[in-house]
């Protein structure tokens, strides 16, 4: 386990060396991140520009369930809440947040196997990064397909599903979804740098790049609330390739956790408190 190789030194050293000004130059590009993703979302669900507050209302929520409920439970309360926010079907909701993932899925897999494809890392990683970026492909060829014919072989249950991936079918309106996701994942990017400078690290960009594909992959699947040990794991693994120490990264993650915390707490809370989270539970 991570935890025992932890030198509780060398890790107290690295957070008391860290910038807070920088940890909270960081917290702003999250929070535009978020707020990029909400955005795409609103575009995923073809609703109008003038619901983007409901829908950055419910990816708060379902980021906060995410933290303080195990096994992604944030996903289920995000889809019922712009189900109630912006008054649309389940079926729109449904099938808004799953193409909403996928698009992130089928970025994070083509930045991986760019990533260790370009850079020469081992060929049984590149194997991995295409395995990862061939899986999300896939899954979004099946989606295409189901918008594109489903309405030939759907059935009744189906048919509100089908509906709701109708935008879809808009060209113009997946280039916009993709082009929203690239400015998402680069607020990730620079977010993750910034906090990286603050422990005084002299790492390129790529590091960031390399620590938010890791932290993402481990925070797609289902897990412990807060993502406990799961950024552990992520942070070590991906710092490793740059050098920096395994109590040193794990002393990065619980920052990064913190920050995620704070973000979560103050915006989603503000709207569990507004508008009752126990709702979409």
């Amino acid at each position: 386990m991570v935890a025992q190789k932890i030198e509780w030194a060398v890790f107290w050293d690295a957070l008391q060396r860290v910038d807070l000004l920088m940890v909270m130059g960081s917290a702003i590009l999250v929070s535009v991140g978020i707020a990029a993703r909400a955005a795409r979302w609103n575009v995923t669900a073809g609703a109008p520009l003038a619901r983007y507050y409901d829908f950055w209302r419910a990816t708060q929520l379902g980021y906060l369930g995410n933290m303080i409920y195990p096994a992604r439970a944030g996903e289920v309360i995000r889809m019922a809440a712009i189900r109630s926010f912006a008054s649309i079907s389940t079926g729109e909701a449904i099938a808004s947040a799953i193409a909403d993932r996928i698009s992130d899925g089928l970025l994070l897999g083509l930045m991986l196997a760019g990533m260790l494809i370009g850079s020469g890392w081992h060929s049984i990683n590149a194997a991995m990064a295409l395995t990862v970026a061939g899986t999300f492909g896939m899954a979004a060829l099946a989606l295409y397909c189901f918008v594109r014919w489903g309405d030939r072989w759907a059935g009744k249950r189906l048919a509100p599903i089908l509906v709701g991936f109708a935008p879809l079918r808009d060209r113009q309106r997946l280039g916009w979804i993709m082009f929203l996701g690239i400015v998402a994942f680069s607020f990730d990017f620079l977010a993750l740098f910034v906090l990286l400078r603050a422990f005084g690290w002299e790492v390129p960009f790529l590091a960031a790049v390399t620590l938010e594909i890791f932290l993402a992959a481990g925070s797609s699947i289902p897990s412990t609330p807060g993502y406990v040990g799961v950024y552990q794991v992520a942070c070590v693994l991906a710092l490793g390739f740059y050098g920096v120490d395994d109590s040193q990264a794990v002393a990065f993650s619980v920052v990064w956790q913190i920050v995620l915390l704070i973000i979560f707490i103050l915006q989603g809370g503000w709207v569990a408190l507004h508008y009752g989270i126990g709702r979409y539970r």
